[in-house]
């Protein structure tokens, strides 16, 4: 009897390899794909002797380069012009944009075409696309660099779907391909949703909601007097807001838990200044104004 259920081809399901790249506008060849941001970046990690990180970030990456052996450089974006200004090295380069975790910033022009000069020469670069998700923007994506995502942020953590693009990939992850994909039915079925127009469906939907969100966050903010930590320009989703003198990224997550609101500090991400950041994805409209109103000390002196 033939099993009802074979093993996953080890790159991921033809069909939901297919759907993914339709949908995200990722090139289809050497899509494979993987649980999640950080399955997809372990093997990437273990192919170069370090890790250059940007800064400020999400920190699961360091702690996983740390977990495989690898030490790691935090490098701002302005200052990957001058570092990699030579020969390619085997450091792994890791930098997320579109809106990047946790302030929302796009790369700017000069470094996009900076990190293509080195990945041409034969660098790693990787490109972290987990929040692409809201309009998917093939222009920003940097020529040569390996390509990560998931679909975490639209769809939910427990989705545990993700994928990487890059010619290298095969090789980088030959031990653990195997056994990392997903299982063959739920790669099956997400390849039925995402044909049937589903991922489309969440997107429009969160990315409305968002939307909403930071039109009514923005406006009561100003209202409260607090006009002054307006979005970046690219995007809607994430916002890094410096505190107030005497404030401690502890007692403003403390205040704004007390009243409802649970926000991450920005040292968690290795933010330069005290901070907190915020995610809109789970920000009511009707809850914008409360918001800002359990905000607007931090921001200034207690």
């Amino acid at each position: 009897m033939t099993a009802p259920w074979p093993s996953p081809d080890d790159d991921g399901e033809p069909r939901l390899k297919a759907a993914l790249a339709a949908a995200l506008h990722l090139p289809a060849d050497h899509l494979s794909i993987t649980t999640g941001v950080r399955a997809g970046a372990a093997p990437i990690l273990r192919a170069g002797t370090g890790l250059l990180l940007e800064r400020p970030t999400f920190l699961g990456v360091r702690r996983l380069a740390h977990a495989l052996g690898r030490p790691v450089t935090d490098v701002a974006w302005p200052d990957l012009t001058t570092l990699l200004s030579g020969s390619p090295g085997s450091d792994v380069v890791w930098v997320t944009s579109p809106c990047r975790n946790p302030d929302g910033a796009m790369l700017p022009a000069e470094v996009k075409r900076c990190l293509e000069d080195y990945a041409s020469a034969g660098a790693t670069v990787v490109q972290n696309l987990v929040n692409d998700w809201l309009a998917p923007r093939p222009e920003a994506r940097i020529k040569g660099a390996a390509l990560i995502g998931s679909l975490s942020k639209v769809a939910g953590g427990g989705v545990r779907l993700g994928w990487v693009a890059d010619p290298r990939y095969a090789a980088w992850a030959r031990a653990e391909r195997r056994g990392a994909t997903p299982p063959t039915p739920w790669q099956r079925t997400w390849a039925r949703f995402v044909e049937r127009g589903g991922l489309d469906i969440l997107r429009t939907a969160v990315s409305t909601a968002v939307a909403e969100s930071a039109a009514a966050l923005d406006a009561a903010l100003e209202e409260a007097g607090s006009a002054g930590v307006a979005r970046p320009a690219e995007t809607e989703l994430l916002r890094l807001l410096p505190l107030g003198a005497g404030w401690t990224e502890e007692e403003a997550c403390r205040r704004l838990l007390v009243r409802g609101f649970r926000v991450s500090p920005g040292a968690a991400f290795g933010a330069a200044q005290p901070s907190v950041r915020l995610s809109l994805t789970r920000l009511r409209p009707a809850l914008a104004a409360p918001l800002a109103c359990a905000l607007t000390p931090v921001l200034s002196a207690p």
